[in-house]
């Protein structure tokens, strides 16, 4: 019997994060332990995988998954889940979560599968969206992949489909 990772991501502290279809782990390679992290999973449903993870200034850590945004407190053991919500222009972009960024004011870039890109000031806690648009060229698709920063810490790449 086998599981199959979809996500492996170590934390600032050396704790390995391993996302499966259906379920959260930590790894901790001190002490060689694995355990599940129920708060994750319950927010979940089965079958919806992890595809991206990143960890905010304060230490939570983020997780996409095609079924929203999570963020764990590590301290608290608390999910929250994001959601898209059309009546709510403060939501995050879509559901479906492709990559993950926090830069170094502690923003969270969070891009997407068709839906653009959306950025969380994690002070404010409010969603602004970005999605593709043929006047001002700043996002060729709304597929966004990947996003990172280089040594000008405030300029964001991000990468898409096109």
């Amino acid at each position: 019997h086998f599981i199959s990772v979809l996500l492996l991501y170590q934390d600032r502290s050396g704790t390995f994060w391993v996302g499966t279809n259906d379920a959260m782990w930590t790894y901790d390679p001190k002490s060689g332990k694995y355990t599940h992290i129920d708060a994750i999973t319950k927010v979940l449903k089965e079958n919806s995988g992890f595809w991206a993870c990143t960890e905010s200034l304060d230490g939570r850590v983020w997780f996409g998954s095609n079924q929203g945004l999570i963020c764990y407190d590590k301290c608290s053991k608390k999910a929250t889940k994001y959601l898209y919500d059309p009546d709510d222009e403060h939501s995050i972009s879509g559901n479906a979560i492709t990559s993950l960024f926090v830069d170094h004011t502690n923003i969270l870039w969070v891009g997407t599968n068709r839906a653009g890109m959306s950025k969380l000031d994690l002070n404010a806690k409010k969603f602004s969206t970005y999605k593709r648009n043929p006047q001002d060229k700043i996002l060729p698709s709304n597929m966004v992949t990947g996003v990172a920063a280089d040594h000008n810490p405030d300029f964001v790449w991000l990468y898409s489909n096109t």
